[in-house]
């Protein structure tokens, strides 16, 4: 489609030019809505952010614990597990071959399985209750699941 600038010149309008699809999700640390970026070439964006914001709830909450032995342990490991989802991903997305593909967003998953595997411990020590981590438990989950879903698409696509 041909659009007609001020300047006078013809241009081709591509996809790059149509306006961004916004989509709103909650920001899990203080609760009020945010704009995720495009949402086309989206996924991976989206996703981008996501994990992004993940870690930056995971290292809010840590910073909320109560101070004991137990709690640092246990919020030191989960801001290593929760931070490094998003950096793995990332390096996934800039893998060279469908192997190293494979490989770094296996790593994501295992470290969202992991941010899980913290949070439900961290409940059950009995240093937060069940309730305070259920959406960062809830994403943890459902990121851990979207990457095992990718590495099964990946292998199936790759064969």
């Amino acid at each position: 489609m041909r659009k007609k600038p001020k300047g006078g010149k013809l241009r081709v309008r591509g996809k790059r030019d149509k306006p961004a699809e916004r989509k709103e999700y909650v920001d899990c640390v203080s609760a009020r809505p945010m704009l995720t970026v495009r949402e086309d070439p989206g996924r991976y964006q989206d996703l981008k952010q996501r994990t992004k914001t993940f870690a930056v709830c995971v290292a809010k909450f840590v910073e909320t614990l109560p101070r004991s032995r137990a709690a640092d342990h246990f919020g030191h490991q989960l801001v290593r597990a929760g931070t490094s989802v998003g950096a793995n991903y990332r390096s996934a997305r800039r893998a060279r071959s469908n192997a190293d593909f494979l490989y770094k967003l296996g790593l994501a998953e295992e470290e969202a399985d992991e941010s899980a595997y913290w949070l439900e411990l961290l409940a059950e020590v009995g240093v937060v209750s069940a309730d305070l981590i259920r959406e960062l438990h809830a994403e943890a989950d459902q990121l851990t699941r979207i990457f095992v879903a990718s590495a099964k698409t990946a292998r199936q696509r790759g064969k």
